[in-house]
C-alpha cells in the first residue's frame, strides 16, 4: 500500500483523536452534553479516513499465498467464535432451568407463607374478641389468654418477614430469568453472523481451488452445577438461595463480557474479509467484478477533500459547543455493579459511595460514574455508607462494621458485631453509631473501632439511629422507639408502638418523626418521648421507609404502594400518590421536589406541595435504594445492579 492510502488513515485517527480528547476535557469539567457531542462527532473523520485508506489505490492483499492463508486462519477463527456462542448458549439453558425449579419453589415458599399468616391473623383475631369478650374470667385465665395473643403476634410478625424474603427473591429469580434469556438471545444472533461468515468465507476458499472446505466444529459440553430445590422455610435455605445468585450473578457478568467480546471479534473479522474478498484492488481472492459494487472516493485529491471535511468537523465541534454551553444540563449516567442494590448512596467530594448485595463497597466518580475503586467486605451491603473526614463507614451482612478510606477503599478497622447489619451508620463527634441484627446498638470509636459502649434494644435493629443534641434516636424489634445517651448508653426513655420498627428517625424541632409496623407513623415529644400524634397508612402494612420532614411537612413512604404527606403538627394528611409497588425507600425533598424509589422499578420525582408527579424513571428491577440529591443530580441504586445518576430536573 502507498503512502497516499496511509494519509488518509492517519489523518482522520490524528484529527478524530484530538476530538475524543476534547470531549474527556469537557466531561472533566462536568460538561457532560458537550462532551457526548464532541465524541460523537469524532467519528465523523475517522470513518472517512478509514474509508479513504480502503478505497485508495495500492492497499489491495496480494493474490500470493498469504492471502489464503489468511483467509484459511479467519474461518478456522470464525469456527472457534462459533464455539464460544454455542458453550453460552448451553451455559444459559441450564442457568435458565436451575432459576424455573428455584422460583417456582419460592412462588410455592410464597403460598404457603401466605396462608400461614391468614392462619395467624384469624388465631389472633380470635384470641382478641375472646378476650374481650369475657370479663368474668380467673386471673390464670386471662394471663394464659394474653400470653397466648403476645406469642401468636411474634409468630405474625415472623412470617411477614419470610414472606417479604421470599416475595424479594422470587423477584429476583424472575429478574435473573429475563437477563439469562436476554443472553441466550443475543448468543442466538452472534451464531447466526458467525455462521454466515463462516459460509461466505469457505465459499470463497472453494471459488480458488486451493483449500478445502472447513466443517464446524462440535459444539462443547458445559456442565452447570445443580440448583438445589428450597422452600424458604429457614435462614439456611434463604442464605442458600442467595449463594445460588451469586454464582448466578457472577456467570451473567462472565459470559456479558465474552459475549461483547466475540460481538467485537466478528465485527473485526468481517471487516477482515471484506478486504481479503474485495475485487477493486489488484490480485483479490478470485470475486468476479459484478458481485458487489464498490464505494470510490477521489484518488488524488481525496487529501484536500478530507482536511476541508475534518476542519468542517471540527469547526461545527466548537460551534455546538459554543452555543449548547449555556443550556447544558448535569450529567446522566449508569454504573452496573455484579448484584442487586438495597443500600443508598452517599455524595461526597465529586464521588457517589454505594454497596451492593455482593458484599462490595463502590466509589464511582459523580460526574462520570467512573470506578475510582472496590472493596469487598464479606456478605451483602444493605447498609448506607456514611463518609466522614476522609473515612467510609458502612455495615455488612457478615456482622461487621467497616472503616475504609474514602481515597482508595483501604481498610482501616473493622468491629465485630454478634450477627449481620441491616442499619445504617451515623458519625458524630468522632462516634460511630449503628444497630445490629443482635439487637443492640453500638457506640464505637471512629477512629480505632473500639467499642465505647452497647445497649440492647429487642432481637433485631434495622433502624438507623438519628443522633441529635447528645440524644441516640433509634427503633428496636421489640416493638419501641429509644432515646439513649449519646455518651454512655444510658436509655432517656422508649415508646411502646404496636410493631416492628425498621424505619429510621429524623428528629426536627423537638420532635421524633418515625414509622412502625404497625401502619403507623409516629410524632413523638424528643425530650420525653410523649405522643405528639400518629396516624395510620393502611392495613397490615410495614414502613420501612424513614420520613423526610421539610416546611412542616413529613413525607414517608409505606409497604400499601403509597407516598404520604403528612402535617408535621397534626398528623393530618395533606396529600397521597400511588405508585406501582411497595415504597421501602426514604424520600429526598430538594428544592420543592419529592424523589423516591418504588417497587415497581421506577424512581419518581412529586411535587412536595400536592403531590403530582414531575416525572418518573424506569430501571430494571425494583428500587428499594434512597436518593442522594447533588447539584442537580439524583443518585439512586436498583435491583437490577445498576447505580443511576439522573438529571433531577428531568429524570
Amino acid at each position: 500500500m502507498g503512502w497516499r492510502g496511509w494519509r488518509w488513515a492517519v489523518s482522520g485517527l490524528a484529527i478524530g483523536a484530538s476530538v475524543v480528547l476534547l470531549g474527556f476535557a469537557l466531561r472533566a469539567w462536568d460538561l457532560g452534553a458537550a462532551a457526548n457531542i464532541a465524541q460523537l462527532l469524532s467519528l465523523l473523520p475517522i470513518a472517512i479516513g478509514m474509508i479513504g485508506w480502503a478505497r485508495t489505490r495500492g492497499e489491495a492483499v496480494s493474490t500470493s499465498s498469504d492471502a489464503l492463508e489468511a483467509l484459511d486462519e479467519l474461518v478456522r477463527t470464525i469456527e472457534e467464535k462459533t464455539d464460544r456462542i454455542e458453550q453460552s448458549m448451553a451455559q444459559q439453558n441450564n442457568i435458565g432451568e436451575g432459576l424455573l425449579k428455584t422460583r417456582d419453589r419460592l412462588t410455592q415458599a410464597t403460598t404457603q407463607l401466605t396462608i400461614e399468616r391468614q392462619k395467624l391473623h384469624d388465631r389472633l383475631a380470635a384470641s382478641q374478641s375472646v378476650i374481650s369478650a369475657t370479663a368474668e374470667v380467673g386471673k390464670a385465665e386471662r394471663e394464659r389468654l394474653e400470653a397466648e395473643v403476645a406469642r401468636l403476634r411474634r409468630d405474625l410478625r415472623d412470617t411477614q418477614q419470610r414472606l417479604a424474603v421470599a416475595e424479594r427473591l422470587r423477584g429476583e429469580a424472575q429478574r435473573r430469568l429475563e437477563e439469562s434469556e436476554r443472553q441466550r438471545a443475543q448468543g442466538e444472533r452472534l451464531l447466526r453472523e458467525a455462521y454466515a461468515q463462516a459460509a461466505e468465507a469457505r465459499r470463497h476458499l472453494a471459488d480458488t481451488d486451493a483449500r478445502p472446505v472447513l466443517e464446524s466444529a462440535s459444539p462443547a459440553s458445559w456442565a452447570l452445577p445443580v440448583i438445589a430445590d428450597t422452600q424458604l422455610m429457614g435462614d439456611n435455605d434463604q442464605q442458600a438461595v442467595e449463594e445460588i445468585f451469586r454464582y448466578v450473578d457472577d456467570v451473567f457478568h462472565q459470559e456479558a463480557v465474552t459475549l461483547d467480546q466475540v460481538q467485537n471479534d466478528l465485527a473485526v473479522t468481517a471487516a477482515t474479509a471484506h478486504r481479503l474478498t474485495d475485487p477493486d484492488g489488484a490480485g483479490r481472492v478470485g470475486v468476479s467484478d459484478d458481485r458487489r459494487s464498490a464505494l470510490r472516493l477521489p484518488k488524488r485529491r481525496g487529501w484536500k477533500v478530507f482536511a476541508g471535511i475534518g476542519s468542517l468537523a471540527a469547526a461545527f465541534t466548537l460551534v455546538a459547543i459554543y452555543l449548547a454551553g449555556p443550556l447544558l444540563t448535569p450529567s446522566e449516567w449508569t454504573h452496573k455493579t455484579n448484584s442487586s442494590i438495597d443500600s443508598s448512596p452517599a455524595v461526597v467530594n465529586g464521588v457517589v459511595y454505594i454497596g451492593n448485595n455482593y458484599g462490595k463497597v463502590y466509589a464511582l466518580d459523580a460526574a462520570t460514574g467512573a470506578e475510582r475503586w472496590t472493596r469487598k467486605v464479606g456478605d451483602w451491603v444493605f447498609s448506607s455508607p456514611a463518609v466522614v473526614n476522609g473515612v467510609v463507614y458502612v455495615g455488612s451482612g457478615d456482622g461487621k462494621v467497616y472503616a475504609l478510606d474514602a481515597a482508595n477503599g483501604a481498610e482501616r478497622w473493622t468491629h465485630k458485631t454478634g450477627k449481620l447489619i441491616n442499619s445504617s451508620p451515623a458519625v458524630v463527634n468522632g462516634v460511630v453509631y449503628i444497630g445490629g441484627g443482635d439487637g443492640k446498638v453500638y457506640a464505637l470509636d471512629a477512629a480505632t473501632g473500639v467499642e465505647r459502649w452497647t445497649r440492647k434494644v429487642g432481637d433485631w435493629v434495622f433502624s438507623s439511629p438519628a443522633v441529635v443534641n447528645g440524644v441516640v434516636y433509634i427503633g428496636g424489634g421489640d416493638e419501641k422507639v429509644y432515646a439513649l445517651d449519646a455518651a454512655t448508653g444510658a436509655e432517656r426513655w422508649t415508646h411502646k408502638t404496636g410493631g416492628g420498627v425498621r424505619s429510621s428517625p429524623t428528629v426536627v424541632n423537638g420532635v421524633v418523626y418515625i414509622g412502625s409496623d404497625d401502619d403507623k407513623v409516629y410524632a413523638l415529644d424528643a425530650a420525653t418521648g410523649a405522643e405528639r400524634w400518629t396516624h395510620k397508612v393502611g392495613n397490615n402494612n410495614q414502613i420501612f421507609s424513614g420520613p423526610a420532614v421539610v416546611n412542616g411537612v413529613v413525607y414517608i413512604g409505606s409497604d400499601d404502594d403509597k407516598v404520604y404527606a403528612l402535617d408535621a403538627a397534626t398528623g393530618v394528611e395533606r396529600w397521597t400518590h400511588k405508585t406501582g409497588g411497595g415504597v421501602f425507600s426514604s424520600p429526598a425533598v430538594v428544592n420543592g421536589v419529592v424523589y423516591v424509589g418504588s417497587g415497581d422499578g421506577k424512581v419518581y420525582a412529586l411535587d412536595a406541595a400536592n403531590g403530582a408527579e414531575r416525572w418518573t424513571h424506569k430501571t430494571g428491577g425494583g428500587v428499594r435504594s434512597s436518593p442522594a440529591v447533588v447539584n442537580g443530580v439524583v443518585y439512586i441504586g436498583s435491583d437490577d445492579g445498576k447505580v443511576y445518576a439522573l438529571n433531577a430536573r428531568t429524570g
